[in-house]
């Protein structure tokens, strides 16, 4: 694991919700019913999981000295995003490849999913989401242990680069765990939430 990851996951133990021992570690099949993650501190987010008829939608809260903001995000995989909102306003991901596809990352290093993206007032633009990967490891939240994959993911829009961050990305439940801006320290089921 890189040293930023290994800070960002120092960080996040420090700062864990109190909770008893889980029922259980969270799975993929789990996503049916609901899986959610945590990271605490000064920038709070949570994120619930579930998936849906329209593919893994995230809700995602987060908090911090400017307020509190709320997003859903539903993914074609736990990489590539279909579309997203911000209250009112919605934007569309429309890939050009079959987004499962990249469960074969690992093997093939690198992958460009092509598409379209288009924005809340229904002008499209080209777009591209270049995944490269770079390293396996493993990850432990609250004593659960997933695979990970470290991958760069940088953003295309109509030519040029948007953003590039990287990403720890586990299989196992097919979403993100961390990047440079957070990492999750709290991981439950919906009924562990409920308890």
């Amino acid at each position: 694991m890189t040293a930023r990851f290994r800070s960002a996951f120092l960080l996040a133990a420090l700062t864990q919700l109190p909770v008893t021992a889980l029922a259980s570690c969270p799975t993929r099949a789990d996503l049916r019913e609901g899986i959610t993650l945590v990271q605490n501190g000064d920038h709070f987010i949570r994120s619930d999981f579930e998936l849906t008829a329209q593919g893994l939608r995230e809700v995602r809260i987060e908090r911090d000295e400017s307020g509190e903001r709320q997003r859903v995000i539903i993914f074609g995989h736990g990489l590539v995003p279909l579309g997203f909102s911000e209250g009112r306003d919605i934007t569309r991901i429309i890939p050009g490849e079959d987004p499962a596809r990249l469960d074969g990352l690992p093997a093939a290093g690198s992958m460009v999913t092509n598409g379209k993206l288009v924005e809340p007032d229904g002008t499209p633009r080209a777009f591209q989401l270049v995944h490269v990967f770079a390293a396996t490891n493993d990850v432990s939240i609250l004593g659960c242990d997933y695979d990970t994959w470290e991958i760069t993911e940088t953003f295309v829009i109509d030519g040029q680069i948007e953003g590039e961050r990287q990403v720890v990305y586990t299989p196992d439940l097919g979403v993100i765990l961390a990047t440079q801006d957070y990492a999750y320290s709290w991981i439950g089921t919906a009924a562990d939430v409920a308890r």
